[in-house]
């Protein structure tokens, strides 16, 4: 088992699973996390499906994003 860490600008649906299947002795997927959406870290705590309200701090770090 490897542990791999991508990078990536936009991600497409499934992106990342195809990109691993093609390179050569391509691996399948057994877990992905998302760490971050651009400058915005996720809350590692924040179980898969669960949410929560955005700081101040952070719907400014989205505001910033976009313009």
């Amino acid at each position: 088992m490897s542990e791999v860490e991508i990078t990536i600008q936009e991600g497409k649906f499934h992106q990342i699973k195809k990109m691993v299947k093609a390179l050569p002795g391509g691996k399948e997927i057994l877990y992905l996390r998302r760490i971050s959406m651009g400058a915005l870290t996720l809350d590692p705590a924040l179980a898969p499906g669960a949410f929560r309200t955005l700081s101040e701090e952070e719907i400014s770090i989205l505001k910033d994003a976009t313009t």
